[in-house]
């Protein structure tokens, strides 16, 4: 990650912690019950206390609503502030005030402990955020409705080798043109708009259909590969115990025969969601282009290969064609920003998990499909 785009981060969250206004919620919880512990019988400050919890709760909720993408995340916990994308403050509070005789001033610590580990973090980033504008590091925030897909390849999979990074690279770039062939109908020549060295990682600008085609599916192959974890790690365990590899090759089907089968079933529907007005052989064609491009992308997710979604802000809606309900008042391109940031919260990278079970197909599989290249 650039300067640039630490600089975004850090005032994102600066801008979304400030707009929710939890730091004065929890201010004004701890004032009362610090009050409370003093006069444990009070019933109005009783009152006032479960008013000030709503109200705190509310405010958490407003947060968790700007939904932040996995990559932002990542970052805040990485810089200490895991507690504010970690989900369990308003369960945390929830389960200290349901607890029996827990005492107010016990109560009163425990949320002035969550209020100040967030303010430290705020502080941090408020710091960090004045050192760059000191430095005159500008920050790179996308336009409205702006969409970018980044990809992190793990070093160890490239052995730091140029030529291996350039062959993955390359690989990537067909991966992601059957994937834009399947939802917008043509070839895309991806613009860079980001590389860096230090993580291999580089961010491109497909079109937001792209994406949301790319990010169900990678969300769809993470959660499949967690359902999975536990078989693979009874496998890795019969390995270690001295079981011959070949021994196993029956539960290694069986896992690879499981996920071809899910795998199967998503790109159906998926194909119905995007080529749902096509002839037939076109589906048929675009069905086998994603099969493939699922084929390569699956191995690469299982070994710590990962994608993040990048977004700017919510364009404003425009005339939708729906006249009631929840899509009323929302145009086509509106709801799939909607659907991107819900998608882009989940695209959290995989830690690999034992012996890869999932074999990388041959690279030349890729290029057989010449109505494309």
């Amino acid at each position: 990650m650039n300067a640039e785009q630490l600089h975004t981060i850090a005032s994102t969250v600066i801008e979304d912690v400030s707009a929710s206004d939890i730091l004065a919620k929890f201010n004004n919880l701890h004032k009362q019950l610090n009050q409370l512990a003093s006069n444990p019988g009070d019933q109005k400050l009783q009152q006032d206390i479960t008013t000030l919890r709503r109200e705190l709760f509310d405010a958490l909720n407003a947060l968790q609503r700007r939904r932040w993408p996995s990559g932002i995340q990542q970052t805040i916990e990485l810089l200490g502030g895991g507690i504010l994308v970690s989900g369990e403050i308003q369960e945390g509070i929830e389960r200290i005030f349901q607890t029996e005789s827990i005492s107010p001033a016990t109560v009163r610590d425990h949320v002035n402990g969550v209020m100040s580990e967030i303010k430290t973090f705020v502080d941090k980033l408020t710091a960090l955020k004045t050192a760059f504008d000191a430095l005159d590091i500008k920050e790179e925030p996308l336009e409205p409705g702006e969409v970018e897909l980044g990809v992190l390849i793990p070093r160890s999979e490239v052995k730091n080798k140029l030529d291996l990074l350039a062959n993955e690279l390359m690989h990537f770039d067909k991966i992601f043109k059957y994937f834009s062939v399947v939802a917008i109908g043509t070839r895309e020549e991806f613009e860079l708009t980001y590389l860096s060295a230090s993580d291999l990682k580089i961010f491109v600008r497909p079109n937001a259909k792209t994406v949301a085609l790319i990010s169900a599916t990678v969300t769809f192959i993470l959660t499949s590969l967690n359902q999975i974890a536990d078989l693979k790690m009874k496998y890795d365990e019969f390995l270690k115990s001295g079981i011959e590899e070949k021994h196993l090759e029956g539960l290694k089907k069986g896992i690879n025969e499981k996920l071809a089968k899910d795998l199967e079933a998503f790109r159906a529907e998926l194909i119905e969601q995007f080529c749902g007005d096509k002839k037939e052989a076109d589906k048929n064609e675009n069905s086998t282009r994603l099969k493939i491009a699922i084929d390569h992308l699956a191995p690469r997710l299982e070994r710590g290969w990962s994608l993040e979604v990048r977004l700017g802000p919510l364009p404003a809606p425009t005339e939708g064609s729906a006249e009631e309900g929840e899509g009323a008042g929302k145009g086509e391109d509106h709801a799939l920003y909607e659907k991107l940031q819900d998608d882009a919260q989940r695209l959290k990278r995989l830690a690999p998990i034992g012996t890869p079970i999932l074999s990388l197909p041959k690279p030349e599989t890729l290029f057989e499909d010449g109505k494309d290249d």
